[in-house]
């Protein structure tokens, strides 16, 4: 029997209830999943590298079928080293749409690369990371927001929880 992987990749900084949702259900549909915690030479980071795995690695311990990697390489290079079929990515309205469109466009042209545009679960449209760096840096509640099993140690790393 073939096994099917496919690949969760995104920056998660932190990771979100919309990530967690999208991610979950990807795991319905394939035998495994590996979540790929990736840096972005484009962006200012609030969580380090080994946070952003650890918040990841906490969300899905629960989840046999579901593996945290750190990616450090391009995400065609660990899509073949996984043996994956397809990326996964979730999309939130029609910016994320063009964006990703663009993005998995130019990973087929690469290396033959499939992914998956899933749309967000109806009323987690409007979250983001961004969002919940913003909400953080101004001591404002992120419950439900971020998965629960992470909102202590992330409303730490802002200050707004002993």
């Amino acid at each position: 029997m073939n096994s099917k992987t496919a690949i969760a990749p995104g920056s998660f900084d932190p990771i979100t209830i919309g990530h967690e949702n999208v991610i979950l259900r990807a795991a319905k549909l394939f035998d495994k999943i590996t979540v790929a915690v990736c840096n972005n030479s484009q962006k200012k980071y609030c969580f380090s590298l080994d946070e952003r795995f650890f918040l990841c690695q906490t969300v899905f311990e629960p989840y046999p079928n579901i593996t945290v990697v750190k990616c450090k390489t391009l995400l065609t290079k660990l899509y073949q080293e996984e043996n994956a079929c397809a990326i996964i990515k979730g999309v939130r309205n029609m910016e994320d749409c063009g964006y990703e469109f663009e993005l998995a466009t130019i990973n087929q042209e690469m290396g033959s690369v499939e992914t998956l545009l899933f749309p967000c679960k109806n009323g987690l449209g409007y979250i983001s990371s961004k969002m919940v760096r913003e909400f953080g840096t101004y001591g404002a509640d992120i419950i439900g927001l971020v998965p629960d099993s992470i909102e202590q140690y992330v409303s730490k790393k802002f200050g707004t929880k002993e």
